[in-house]
């Protein structure tokens, strides 16, 4: 599954320029021990656990199919969206999202959604 998805883990994530926080956490844990002392083990269990996560992503999608990886990766992707407290972020855009970027009011109706279990989010959008 040779992908955009694929070069955002490998560059962003993989890299520790993701913005979920993971890597400035783990930085962090890793620059609070460094300075107590106890910090060469923690150093090298946190490149050990970079590198175990980084060969199993990077082996999952050489490995498997583009259906296979969404199904790994799809509860990881919710854990990670529940972590954010997305529904915190987002809630001041509950319906006003599309009339937000269109500038005026509309209707949107949800055709499929990912949340309901298909593979896409689809919305159909009605001026008013």
């Amino acid at each position: 599954m040779k992908s955009n998805r694929r070069n955002f883990i490998e560059k962003a994530c993989l890299a520790g320029a993701c913005f979920c926080g993971f890597s400035s956490l783990a930085a962090e844990a890793a620059n609070s021990h460094s300075s107590t002392g106890i910090g060469e083990q923690d150093d090298r269990n946190l490149k050990f656990m970079q590198d175990w996560i980084s060969n199993l992503l990077l082996n999952v999608d050489e490995n498997s199919s583009q259906k296979e990886c969404r199904k790994i990766m799809k509860p990881c992707s919710a854990a990670h969206y529940d972590f954010l407290e997305m529904d915190k972020v987002l809630a001041p855009y509950v319906g006003k999202m599309f009339s937000t970027v269109v500038g005026h009011p509309v209707k949107a109706k949800v055709i499929s959604s990912i949340h309901r279990g298909n593979d896409q989010c689809k919305y159909q959008i009605e001026l008013a």
